[in-house]
């Protein structure tokens, strides 16, 4: 599975915080660069956040705020079909006005 973890931390800080995952078997790796999202930091404010998964090219893009570019890019063309999840892991995370669509 993939998944995208959102943190204050930088992934060059932190190895395993903002950045887009894939786990094989038990291991996960960074699919995704280290820089992450310059918008996203901890003020205690709202984030908007819109992930997209292109399923023809395994493309994952993660904006944060209405960045015009994304903040992390990935590929992962291994994965075919799935499930979606949200949650909160070490961190105190609230969500609300959450919307998953296919286009």
């Amino acid at each position: 599975f993939d998944y995208a973890h959102l943190s204050v931390d930088t992934g060059a800080k932190q190895p395993v915080h903002n950045g887009v995952f894939h786990v094989y078997g038990g291991e996960r790796v960074r699919i995704s660069s280290e820089q992450g999202p310059a918008a996203f930091s901890a003020t205690g404010r709202w984030h908007h956040v819109k992930l997209t998964h292109d399923a023809s090219t395994g493309k994952v893009s993660v904006m944060v705020n209405g960045e015009a570019l994304p903040g992390l890019d990935a590929v992962d063309k291994s994965l075919g079909a799935g499930r979606v999840g949200i949650g909160s892991f070490d961190e105190t995370g609230v969500y609300k006005n959450i919307s998953i669509r296919t286009e």
